[in-house]
C-alpha cells in the first residue's frame, strides 16, 4: 500500500470531525493527569494557581449572571479542592469519550446503511454535547452543584479570551493557560471551520486559503490585545517584548498565505514561491527561536541564558520542584517540537531515505492526512509539557510570595 493509499484511509476511518473532538478529548484527559501529576506527586496546589474554588462562600459573587462573571476565589482555596477539579474533569472526559465513541460508530454505520448528507447531523451533536460538557451546566451556586464551578469558570474564561480580553489581576495564570492553549489549538480550530465548510456550506469552491490564515491567526491576535493591555496596564517592557514574540509568528502565516495564492493563481510562478519559500524559512527560525527562548527564561524561570551570559550559578534557578533531569528533558523536548517545521524543507525530496518519507508524511499532505493530526498532537503535547512547567514557576513564584508576607508580618 503506498503512502496516498493510507493517507485516503486514514480520512475514510477516521472523519474530520471525529478526528477533532479526538484532539479535544486528549486535551481533556492531559488536563486531567496534569493536575493529578502536580497535586499528586508534588503537593502543587493547582486550585490556588487559578483560584479556583468549589466552597460557594469563597466568592463574592458566584451567580453566572453578574457582570464581570470573573469565579476569582476571593480566599486561597484549599489544598483538597483538586479533588473536586479533578473529579469534575473526569466526569466530563469519560462523559464525552463515551458519546463521541458512539457517534463515530453511528456515523459509519450510516456511511454504509444509508449515506448521505443527512449524516452530518451526528457530528453536530457529538460537537453539541462536548460543548456543553465543558463550558456550560447547572449554576453552581446552588449547593447541589456546586461541582460544576469547573465548567462555571471555562465559560466565563473562554468567553472573555475570545473577546481578546485578560483578567490581569486575580487570574493571570488562568486566562494565559486558556489563551497560549488556543495558540496550540489553531489548526485544529482552521479544522473547524474546514468541517463546516465541507458538510454544510453547499458550494464547489474550495477552502478560502485566507479563512485559512484568518482562522489560525486569531489566537495569536488575542495574544496580542491582551500583552498590549497588560502593557498599558503596567508600563512593564516585558509585556511588550511578549507582544512582539507573538507578532513575528503572524509573518510566517502571512508568508505561507503568500505562497498558497501564488501557487493558485500562478502556478507557473515557482521561482516567486522559491523566494517567499526562503523567506518563510527565515521568519519561522527567529519566531521559534524568539518563542523557545521566552519558554525557558520567562515561562518556566529557568536561568541557562544568564549562565552562558555571565559564566557563573546555575542553569535551573534558585527554588525548583522537580528533579532537575525533567527540566533537561524538558528543554531538549521543547527545542525539537518548537523547530519541528524545519522537516518541511525535507519533504520534497523524493529520495527513499527515513527523513525524507518521515518529512513527506508530516509535511507533504493536506489537513485530511494522518501526518497533519500527528503535528497537531505533538504541539498539543508540547503545550501540555509547558503548562507542566509554567504552572510549576507560578507555583515557586506564589509560594516565595507567601514566605515573604509571613516574614513580614512575624518581623513587625
Amino acid at each position: 500500500m503506498d503512502e496516498d493509499t493510507r493517507q485516503l484511509l486514514f480520512d475514510d476511518i477516521v472523519p474530520l470531525p471525529f478526528r477533532i473532538l479526538f484532539v479535544v478529548q486528549i486535551g481533556v484527559w492531559l488536563w486531567y493527569i496534569l493536575n493529578r501529576a502536580m497535586t499528586s506527586s508534588w503537593h502543587i496546589n493547582v486550585a490556588a494557581l487559578l483560584n479556583l474554588s468549589y466552597t460557594t462562600n469563597s466568592y463574592g459573587q458566584p451567580d453566572r449572571s453578574s457582570s464581570a462573571g470573573e469565579f476569582a476565589s476571593a480566599v486561597i482555596p484549599a489544598f483538597n479542592e483538586n479533588v473536586s477539579l479533578q473529579r469534575g474533569i473526569a466526569n466530563n472526559s469519560v462523559a464525552i469519550t463515551i458519546f463521541n465513541v458512539l457517534a463515530w460508530i453511528a456515523f459509519k454505520v450510516g456511511e454504509i446503511m444509508v449515506p448521505g448528507r443527512h449524516l452530518g447531523v451526528i457530528p453536530a451533536l457529538a460537537f453539541a454535547y462536548t460543548m456543553y460538557r465543558l463550558f456550560f451546566g447547572p449554576n453552581p451556586s446552588s449547593p447541589a452543584h456546586k461541582h460544576h464551578f469547573g465548567q462555571a469558570r471555562a465559560h466565563t474564561t473562554i468567553k472573555r479570551v475570545l473577546r481578546g480580553g485578560i483578567n490581569s489581576v486575580t487570574m493571570r495564570s488562568n486566562d494565559i493557560l486558556i489563551s497560549d492553549s488556543l495558540i496550540s489549538y489553531a489548526k485544529v480550530l482552521n479544522d473547524v471551520g474546514l468541517y463546516v465548510w465541507g458538510y454544510y456550506i453547499p458550494t464547489d469552491t474550495r477552502y478560502p486559503a485566507g479563512l485559512e490564515s484568518a482562522i489560525i491567526a486569531y489566537p495569536t491576535f488575542i495574544r496580542i490585545r491582551q500583552c498590549w493591555f497588560e502593557y498599558r496596564l503596567t508600563g512593564r517592557p516585558s509585556h511588550l517584548a511578549n507582544l512582539v514574540k507573538y507578532a513575528s509568528g503572524l509573518v510566517p502565516l502571512a508568508l505561507n498565505y503568500a505562497i498558497k495564492t501564488t501557487l493558485t493563481t500562478n502556478p507557473d510562478n515557482t521561482k516567486w514561491a522559491w523566494h517567499l519559500t526562503k523567506w518563510w524559512y527565515a521568519a519561522s527560525a527567529i519566531n521559534s527561536t524568539y518563542s523557545l527562548f521566552w519558554d525557558f527564561r520567562m515561562d518556566w524561570g529557568l536561568d541557562m541564558f544568564d549562565r552562558v551570559r555571565y559564566g557563573h550559578g546555575s542553569w535551573l534557578r534558585p527554588t525548583t520542584t522537580y528533579p532537575s533531569w525533567m527540566y533537561a528533558i524538558g528543554c531538549v523536548i521543547d527545542t525539537l517540537l518548537r523547530f519541528v517545521w524545519v522537516l518541511r524543507a525535507f519533504a520534497i525530496d523524493n529520495a527513499p531515505t527515513t527523513l525524507s518519507q518521515m518529512s513527506r508524511f508530516l509535511f507533504g499532505y493536506d489537513a485530511y492526512s494522518a501526518g497533519y493530526f500527528v503535528i497537531e498532537l505533538l504541539e498539543i503535547g508540547r503545550r501540555w509539557m509547558w503548562c507542566f512547567f509554567k504552572l510549576e514557576n507560578d507555583w515557586v513564584k506564589l509560594s516565595t510570595e507567601d514566605s515573604l508576607e509571613m516574614g513580614d508580618i512575624k518581623a513587625s
